[in-house]
């Protein structure tokens, strides 16, 4: 199929890689091209007459995709100008019988590596300058790793049908005889010797092996030890947190305690002097002495200013109320006269 100048370009891709590509393209390249998902919507937009180039994305190594292409392609051949297909190299180890049938199929004219795409590259492959076209014809160098794995497989395969026509039954037969041959060699004392070589190497072997084990026993019980001390470690350690605690909130009652103890000897204090002056007056009291007599005085004294005051007070009281009452009598009296001044009014008025 040959090769031409752009036209418009038909994109078959279900992948995010050229959707976002395609969007950050040129606005020349936006114009000349259409990205389909679908060979179905792809082939209702093909034109009746003029060629398209088709570019069909199967880097995912999709085979439904590459059959609704193919089917495209074989439907619509000459409507199609190029074809251009992308494919990862990445994943052609995973589905090599698909990249097989992909290269073997003879439905394209160019086929690029569509791992990690520039925008740059994928200008040049939708506007398909020159350069890229003389770049890329040679495939192997588009997919190394698929090319490196074909080669591997075949040369094994090579290799394994090279042993098979190589090795004839006889030589089986042979090796068995070489084999017979070496056994029948050996005598019976020289077979001993070996068995009891082998038994001793057997039997150190074994030695060592306990060996090894009770190291492991030990290590174990060296572990579960150190593990028992870093526990027991752990509760000394928050004894002496709890301990700690204890002892400052011991230090807070403590001070209490002395406060406590200080207020009791000054009440202490208080009693005592109470009670030598209760002691004193009642001494001072009981004595026959002039000072007795003084007491009994002041006491006598003061008892009688307090029945005066006293007295005073209700005298008082009394002189009030009656001063209150008089008030009231002759205010009353006031009354009744006006009263009476009236009624003589209203007489003389009658008389008249």
């Amino acid at each position: 199929m040959p090769l031409f100048n752009q036209t418009k370009n038909f994109i078959l891709s279900q992948t995010p890689q050229i959707s976002g590509l395609f969007a950050q393209a040129s606005k020349q390249t936006k114009k000349n091209s259409k990205v389909f998902t679908s060979a179905s919507e792809l082939e209702k937009q093909l034109p009746k007459k003029g060629g398209v180039s088709l570019i069909c994305d199967i880097t995912q190594s999709d085979s439904i995709l590459f059959e609704s292409f193919l089917n495209l392609f074989n439907q619509n051949e000459n409507k199609i100008q190029t074809c251009i297909l992308l494919l990862s190299d990445k994943h052609s180890g995973e589905n090599q019988a698909f990249f097989d049938k992909v290269l073997n199929s003879g439905s394209f004219d160019l086929i690029f590596n569509g791992d990690n795409l520039s925008l740059n590259d994928f200008e040049k492959i939708v506007t398909q300058s020159e350069s890229v076209q003389q770049e890329e014809t040679d495939v192997k160098i588009q997919f190394p790793l698929y090319y490196e794995s074909k080669e591997r497989i075949e040369k094994n395969d090579n290799m394994e049908k090279e042993i098979i026509v190589d090795t004839p039954n006889s030589t089986v037969e042979n090796l068995q005889e070489v084999e017979n041959t070496q056994v029948s060699e050996h005598t019976p004392q020289e077979y001993q010797a070996i068995i009891d070589e082998k038994d001793k190497k057997y039997e150190a072997l074994k030695i060592y092996s306990d060996q090894q084990d009770a190291y492991i026993d030990k290590v174990d019980e060296d572990i579960k030890r150190h593990e028992a001390l870093l526990k027991e470690r752990d509760d000394l350690l928050q004894k002496v947190k709890d301990l700690k605690k204890e002892l400052s909130e011991n230090s807070v009652f403590a001070d209490s305690l002395d406060d406590l103890k200080a207020e009791i000897k000054k009440l202490k204090q208080e009693k005592n002097s109470f009670k030598q002056r209760a002691e004193k007056a009642e001494a001072m009291c009981n004595m026959d002495s002039p000072e007795s007599s003084i007491v009994e005085i002041v006491s006598t004294m003061r008892h009688l200013s307090d029945i005066l005051t006293k007295s005073g007070q209700r005298l008082d009281n009394k002189a009030g109320k009656e001063v209150k009452q008089l008030k009231k009598q002759v205010t009353q009296l006031k009354t009744e006269k006006e009263a009476t001044d009236q009624i003589k009014d209203s007489l003389r008025k009658l008389l008249v």
